[in-house]
């Protein structure tokens, strides 16, 4: 049988959520990724809400402010209000860029 081998990608969030912490990231469909591209504006810019951006959060250790377990986002979208915007603005960049993060930029430039 058919199995997809691709399509998940594996995100050290320790800038924003501390060492060892993680997400696992979901690729978008074509059907996705097109749908965003038709929403830009006139600049480039995109706004994607949070639920469409929750289901591709399949798994992570996040914590909360009290170091308390979050749920997943794919499996309770509401818990992307319960972050910070640090927080809220690491996911936008890893969820625009593929699942690279600044630091996945700065190592292969200067290599």
């Amino acid at each position: 049988m058919a199995q997809r081998l691709t399509g998940k990608i594996k995100v050290d969030t320790s800038s924003v959520q501390g060492e060892g912490s993680y997400l696992m990231l979901s690729a978008l469909t074509l059907g996705e990724m097109r749908a965003i591209i038709e929403r830009q504006d006139g600049e480039g810019a995109v706004r994607v809400p949070y639920a469409e951006i929750a289901p591709h959060i399949t798994e992570w250790n996040w914590v909360n402010i009290k170091g308390e377990p979050l749920p997943v986002p794919s499996v309770d979208p509401g818990v992307l209000d319960f972050l910070t915007d640090e927080e809220r603005q690491f996911v936008s960049r890893v969820f625009f860029s593929g699942g690279r993060t600044e630091q996945d930029s700065k190592n292969s430039s200067s290599g």
